[in-house]
Formats: C-alpha cells, sequence, structure tokens
C-alpha cells in the first residue's frame, strides 16, 4: 500500500493528466489571435449559472468576453484568481466572464458524487457572480502547444480571438488582450461610421439613438441586439429574476416609445409585469435578495439551506420560491465540500 504522501501525488498527476487530456480535446478548430481575425464559429457554452439567458458564443457579440478554465485541484484556481482581479478593474466597463470547470477531481467527483461548479464557487469564491459551466468540450480554441491548464481565451467585441494562453506562462498577455477587447468594446469597430454607430449600440447600450443612425445590415445588427436583450428579459422573468427582469423591461420600454414594432414585441412581458401576480412576484425577489446577501462576502451558513426551503414552500407557486429552492440545493452542496 503507498504511503498518503505518494498516493496524493499519484491522484494529483493523474488528475493534471486528464486536464491535459481534456483540454487537447476542447477545439475542432485553432483561434487565431489578434483583432481581424475571421470570426469564430458559433458553439454552445453547457448551462450556465449566474447566466442571463445567452448560451452560445455568438450571443455575446458586441461584447468582450473572457472566459477561464479551472478545476479544484492542485492549483487550478489561477484561472479564477485572475477572472475575478480582472472583472473588477474592467466589469462596471462591460467585460463578461465565463467561468468553466475543466475536469474532474477533488469535489468533482464522478457520477453522483458531481458538485454544481455555482455550488464550490459559493463555497470557495464567495460573491463570485461570473457565469460559471461544466467542462468545456468542443469550443474553438485549441490549446495545443500553450502549456498546462488552466487556460484562458479572449474574445473582442466583433467576434474575433485577441489571445488564447496558459496561466502556466504568466499572465501578461491575458491583461493585454483584455485591455485590447475593452478598447475596442469602448471606440467600436470597423469603418469610422460603422465604429460610432457600434460604440452608441454596444458600449452606450442606447438601442433608440443606433437605430435612428443604422442603415443596411447595421439595421439588423441594432434589431438582432434589441431581441437578445428582450430574450435575455423574458428569460430572467422565467427564472424567478423578476427585479432584473423588470430593471431591463423598463430600459427596453424606454427605447419601444419611438418604435412601433419594438412596443409590439414587449407585449407579452409588459403583461406578465402588470399581471396582479408581479407585485408579489417583485417583493419576494426583493426578500430573496435579503435573505442571500451574505453570499456577496462569506461561504453559506449552516442554517441558509433550511431558510431558503422555509421560504419556497411559504410561497409555493412564485417564480421566486422555485428558484429559493434552488438555490438551497446549492448552498446545501456547498456546505458539503471539505
Amino acid at each position: 500500500m503507498l504511503p498518503l504522501r505518494l498516493f496524493v501525488h499519484s491522484l494529483r498527476a493523474c488528475v493534471l493528466l486528464a486536464a491535459l487530456a481534456n483540454a487537447n480535446a476542447f477545439a475542432q478548430a485553432a483561434a487565431a489571435s489578434g483583432s481581424g481575425a475571421a470570426p469564430l464559429r458559433d458553439f454552445t457554452f453547457p448551462t450556465f449559472a449566474n447566466g442571463d439567458g445567452r448560451q452560445k458564443l455568438s450571443e455575446f457579440h458586441g461584447q468582450p468576453l473572457l472566459v477561464v478554465t479551472f478545476a479544484d485541484v492542485w492549483g487550478q484556481t489561477a484561472g479564477i484568481d485572475r477572472a475575478m482581479k480582472l472583472l473588477e478593474r474592467y466589469g462596471k466597463g462591460g467585460l463578461q466572464v465565463v467561468l468553466a470547470h475543466t475536469t474532474s477531481g477533488g469535489t468533482f467527483a464522478d457520477g453522483a458524487g458531481n458538485v454544481d461548479p455555482a455550488a464550490w464557487a459559493m463555497r470557495r469564491y464567495p460573491g463570485c457572480n461570473s457565469r460559471l459551466c461544466g467542462d468545456l468540450t468542443h469550443t474553438p480554441w485549441n490549446w495545443s502547444g500553450l502549456g498546462m491548464p488552466p487556460y484562458w481565451a479572449v474574445i473582442g467585441p466583433d467576434g474575433t480571438a485577441f489571445g488564447t494562453g496558459s496561466f502556466e506562462k504568466g499572465a501578461k498577455e491575458l491583461d493585454a488582450a483584455t485591455h485590447k477587447a475593452m478598447e475596442q468594446f469602448e471606440a467600436g469597430w470597423g469603418t469610422a461610421d460603422e465604429a460610432a454607430l457600434r460604440k452608441l449600440l454596444h458600449h452606450k447600450g442606447d438601442l433608440l439613438a443606433a437605430r435612428a443612425k443604422a442603415t443596411g445590415s447595421l439595421s439588423a445588427e441594432v434589431d438582432a441586439v434589441w431581441k437578445r436583450r428582450l430574450a435575455s428579459a423574458e428569460w430572467l422573468l422565467t427564472d424567478g429574476q423578476w427585479l432584473r427582469a423588470k430593471a431591463e423591461f423598463d430600459a427596453l420600454a424606454l427605447a419601444a416609445a419611438a418604435v412601433p414594432e419594438w412596443k409590439e414585441s414587449l407585449a407579452t412581458m409588459s403583461k406578465a409585469l402588470l399581471d396582479a401576480t408581479s407585485t408579489q412576484e417583485l417583493d419576494l425577489d426583493a426578500k430573496l435578495q435579503t435573505l442571500v446577501k451574505p453570499l456577496q462576502s462569506k461561504s453559506p451558513a449552516k442554517d441558509l439551506p433550511k431558510r431558503l426551503r422555509d421560504f419556497a414552500k411559504k410561497h409555493e407557486g412564485a417564480a421566486v420560491a422555485k428558484r429559493a429552492e434552488r438555490l438551497a440545493a446549492l448552498a446545501e452542496q456547498a456546505l458539503a465540500i471539505r
């Protein structure tokens, strides 16, 4: 029987080899570095925690996106550490962050022992509001030759890769690529006229002004952003995130005031927010936010799952109650992590 020290070393080596194997299978095509490359082919991410309904890479077009991998073993959290620093620096400016679990190991055991990445982050990274997802198996990034995991990729608002790499080789290239993506986001891209309009549409989020100036294919781009934002607002409502949904609806309603077809497309959501249950759902969402507010700075308290389930049972049938039940399950998993 192996001594404990050698057994742990062997286990870590196996996990690292698994991570490398997964990483090499990530891509079907290599992504070119730098702006001006061909747009990346589209793909669908695994289901996000902390998402807004967007699951496809193409649905982030117009925004800078940072994707980093992690595993709960042997220093494989370097990606999260760096991503959180970049999110703190650029998050209010529009940076979108995806944290992707890259291999099984540690608390991420196979089979029935699986731990949701959101539960793991709830325990290890309180306040982490980035999108979290499971293993990336078919993405446009080819990590071969980039060193050992964890890995990173930065996609500019124009849909091209600004860089890919490994944290093993340091974070300087990552920082530079993220900064370039943010510069493109703030300035726009394309011809001078296209850049000015895209700055208005994507960076400033002024749909109405962008629509007034857009012609040809840019008109279609404006309409696509409208549809994407409306779809996200509707998804948030279904997910029980009523306060976020209403805030987005109010912003869209202002833009739609002078655009009949946009106003018409808001009808279903408008009806839901005017329904008799709307006031109750908004009130419940505010109470739920108060209940989980401590998670922004610390791991779940031992009694949190029970409190969330009591809340859900008391308000059974409400969309917010269903969300509370899901949060209870995550908190319960988080508390079981050692």
